[in-house]
């Protein structure tokens, strides 16, 4: 099979991470008790979040899975519902009609795995395999530090100082 994917994949991937940074404060926020549309809460109201990239390529490693399981139950429910978000990575395919059939299953995959593991947070299938650079430099988790302006980076698995740290992020 050939790698679709062109040479500056990496590049574009970072570049790509990088927009996503300043639009992740966007995400997920507390709720706004004004009514009115468009309205955007001060940037002293920004919370944190964090995204938790998937390697669907090898989801079928149980070590694997342990790590990604022991992260998501430290992580209150509210706080992941609220708060983080998966990006579901894949490798590289033979064409778009192929890789629109592996994004489904890798969907699919997705949803049944998390309805029995008690996952509360959703996730995104990454069609476009913007984040599969991203992954094999050894990204499990980014957390975007609403209070340091900041994104940090943890492989997983996380270690226990380092949990603690990533719920005081997200627990602001």
């Amino acid at each position: 099979m050939t790698d679709v994917r062109p040479a500056h994949g990496a590049a574009r991937s970072l570049a790509l991470a990088a927009v996503l940074f300043a639009a992740a404060f966007a995400l997920p926020r507390a709720r706004s008790e004004s009514a009115e549309v468009g309205v955007q809460p001060p940037a002293s109201e920004q919370r944190s979040s964090c995204w938790v990239l998937v390697d669907m390529d090898s989801f079928f490693c149980g070590a694997c899975l342990d790590h990604l399981l022991e992260f998501s139950r430290a992580v209150p429910a509210r706080v992941q519902e609220e708060r983080v978000r998966g990006i579901l990575v894949f490798g590289g395919s033979a064409g778009p009609e192929e890789t629109r059939r592996r994004a489904e299953v890798v969907r699919t995959k997705w949803q049944g795995f998390s309805r029995a593991n008690d996952i509360r947070f959703p996730a995104a299938v990454d069609a476009d395999m913007a984040f599969s650079g991203l992954l094999k430099a050894g990204i499990g988790v980014l957390v975007f530090d609403a209070r340091a302006g900041a994104v940090r980076r943890y492989p997983l698995p996380v270690p226990r100082g380092r949990l603690e740290e990533i719920m005081r992020i997200l627990v602001d």
